[in-house]
């Protein structure tokens, strides 16, 4: 059976999509039943930082089903849907998907690494102790480091500006959120997230 390209790459962002998904709900879940405590505190916190960035996660979230749908009912004459560079149908989605499971990956031994301490915002009624080892001592955001990745994959399978931006507005949220929550972290663990910080580099290993 033949499929349209854009129905190929279209097929392949919905898998990545529904494989983050499970990863997500898969932990929180089995974090609920092993300690009492729902991770995903994000939708919870009053403080208006917070409840913007949850506000907007629920925006983003909506906003990159609506553009890969577009994308695959294959609508690309009109501005932000044309292809800013070019792959072969097969190449863009072995590539995309490739990343993307990378970055899922990464997502999955971070979230593994912090065990019950992992958070989705920030807990200020239960304090996590710090995590330096595994992952944690070559990223300080692992979880956000997958993300990205992910977010390639899925430039690669739709290489547009629309897509582009989507991603350049994601990345400054999480870049927004991670502030916050290093300034929590110091808050809490104080010179021991200090020395933390000096030693091991935000995202990237040893570069930023």
């Amino acid at each position: 059976m033949k499929y349209e390209p854009e129905i190929l790459r279209g097929f392949s962002a919905a898998i990545i999509f529904l494989l983050y998904v499970v990863l997500w709900a898969i932990k929180r879940r089995a974090q609920i039943q092993q300690s009492g405590i729902d991770p995903e505190v994000i939708y919870k916190d009053k403080k208006p930082s917070q409840m913007f960035f949850a506000s907007m996660l629920r925006i983003m979230t909506l906003s990159i089903i609506i553009i890969l749908v577009l994308h695959t009912y294959g609508i690309s004459d009109i501005p932000g849907f044309y292809n800013l560079f070019k792959l072969s149908d097969s190449m863009a989605a072995t590539i995309g998907i490739s990343i993307s499971f990378f970055g899922l990956f990464i997502c999955y031994v971070a979230q593994k690494t912090m065990g019950n301490a992992w958070r989705v915002g920030i807990d200020r009624d239960n304090i996590t102790h710090l995590i330096e080892s595994g992952i944690f001592s070559y990223s300080r955001n692992p979880t956000y480091l997958g993300l990205f990745l992910v977010c390639c994959g899925l430039f690669v399978l739709f290489p547009t500006m629309m897509i582009l931006i989507w991603i350049l507005v994601f990345l400054l949220l999480l870049e927004f959120q991670v502030r916050l929550e290093e300034e929590y972290m110091l808050e809490n663990h104080r010179q021991a997230y200090f020395n933390y910080m000096k030693k091991v580099k935000r995202y990237i290993p040893w570069i930023y």
